[in-house]
């Protein structure tokens, strides 16, 4: 009996524990893009001028051996928007 009852406790605390997570999860999620949206930018010209930009590092290669996609995209958003003057100089360490 007293086994039963600490498995019941048990499997509560899992659950509660579990339903916070998922809380915290979707109110993260919710908190940031709300607060980012002004932050993000699908076309060039709207993207305001900055001295320097910084390009996050990808590795070139999976390790597979194919091309790795976001280091493409990122080397091609970097390309777009020196091409388009948004940046005076790009920063980037591979």
């Amino acid at each position: 009996m007293f086994d039963l009852i600490k498995s019941k406790r048990f499997l509560k605390w899992i659950v509660s524990i579990l339903a916070v997570c998922l809380i915290s999860l979707f109110v993260s999620n919710y908190w940031i893009k709300s607060n980012t949206k002004t932050q993000l930018y699908t076309d060039v010209n709207e993207i305001p001028f900055r001295k320097v930009g910084l390009v996050l590092g990808a590795s070139k290669k999976t390790i597979r051996g194919t091309n790795n996609f976001y280091f493409s995209y990122r080397i091609q958003a970097a390309y777009e928007l020196f091409k388009a003057h948004k940046v005076q100089y790009l920063f980037s360490k591979w």
